[in-house]
């Protein structure tokens, strides 16, 4: 349900998840080469004022996307809690993945050294995920905390 305090919770990393999708997780400003790379396209301008726009790298898509849908079908399963918090796992080993597969994907395509890549990475497009993680951590405590009392409740019965 939506009134749960639980779903303000995972609407908020939904926000976060779809936050990180808009903004660019790496970017290169070099004097000869200015590359972005966003989570749908990355944009790659020359010293000629020449922009060439590419498909995103799929898998970061693909990984942003599903955790998307993932929170918002952990919202819907408000009848089964145990599923719920089930899921919650598994959203937060997508929200590992997204970070692991932004610094492989760029450390390989673009031949660049990891601690390069660390330290010219957008800051929040990297702490969203985290955060994403935060929020889901907190919709987990609050589902289990709801289990725990439907749990209790049954006991007295």
């Amino acid at each position: 349900m939506i009134q749960r305090i639980q779903s303000v919770y995972l609407l908020m990393a939904i926000l976060f998840n779809v936050g990180m999708a808009f903004l660019p997780i790496f970017s290169l400003n070099e004097p000869d080469l200015n590359l972005r790379v966003y989570a749908f396209t990355q944009s790659l301008t020359d010293v000629s004022g020449a922009s060439v726009t590419k498909p995103a790298p799929w898998p970061i898509l693909f990984s942003i996307s599903l955790a998307i849908i993932a929170t918002i079908i952990v919202i819907f399963m408000y009848k089964d809690r145990k599923k719920q918090i089930r899921l919650c796992y598994s959203i937060y080993i997508l929200q590992v993945l997204i970070i692991f597969l932004a610094l492989v994907w760029i450390t390989t395509n673009l031949q660049i050294p990891l601690p390069e890549v660390i330290s010219k990475a957008h800051p929040l497009s990297l702490i969203f995920p985290v955060v994403s993680m935060w929020w889901i951590f907190m919709a987990q405590r609050a589902i289990k905390k709801d289990e725990d009392l439907v749990r209790s409740v049954d006991r007295i019965r």
